[in-house]
């Protein structure tokens, strides 16, 4: 994906319209297209039409560790690992290295909700991991709207223990410890 069609996708997130959320390679069954739970919908004011299930996860995620500081207690690590899920049912994970290489994207692909407790991802292409190319990985996930926040369990091809992980919704907002004077 060329920058140009990253940023262009960003914005249109962030510019979300009430878009029929649907899957380009597979076409969802009916329970894929479930609405968010009465009262959350798409428009000033609540006013407006129920917020397709695709729409609920969209966003630009960054991927969130715990760990333990040297004074035992446990502090969140935000990762330099970002996951763009866009209304239309793609997804794209990148990475920054460090300051002195680029980021470069990782991982894209497809996705759909199944439920409000499943979605799917299908790899097009991975740097990372090409034996996901073409395989449909399905999410468990728990979404907590309020804090941003996600959490993915699922299991990969030829694994035998199940992958879990976090991932904090990127607002647009000065985070807390960022502003000064507080």
């Amino acid at each position: 994906m060329k920058p140009t069609r990253l940023f262009a996708a960003a914005l249109a997130l962030l510019l979300a319209s009430p878009l029929c959320a649907q899957d380009p390679v597979q076409p969802q069954s009916p329970s894929a297209t479930t609405t968010a739970p009465q009262g959350r919908t798409h428009g000033r004011g609540g006013q407006g039409r129920q917020i397709p299930s695709n729409f609920r996860v969209a966003g630009v995620w960054q991927q969130v560790q715990a760990y333990t500081d040297s004074t035992g207690a446990v502090q969140d690590m935000y990762l330099p690992v970002w996951k763009v899920l866009q209304g239309d049912g793609h997804f794209t994970n990148f990475v920054m290295t460090y300051y002195k290489a680029p980021a470069f994207i990782t991982q894209e692909g497809d996705f759909r909700v199944v439920s409000d407790k499943y979605y799917s991802e299908r790899t097009r292409q991975s740097v990372v991991a090409p034996e996901l190319v073409g395989v449909e990985v399905m999410m468990e996930y728990t979404l907590n709207e309020e804090a941003g926040e996600m959490s993915l369990r699922f299991m990969l091809p030829n694994s035998e223990q199940p992958q879990t992980e976090r991932w904090r919704r990127v607002r647009l907002e000065v985070p807390q410890q960022l502003r000064g004077g507080n």
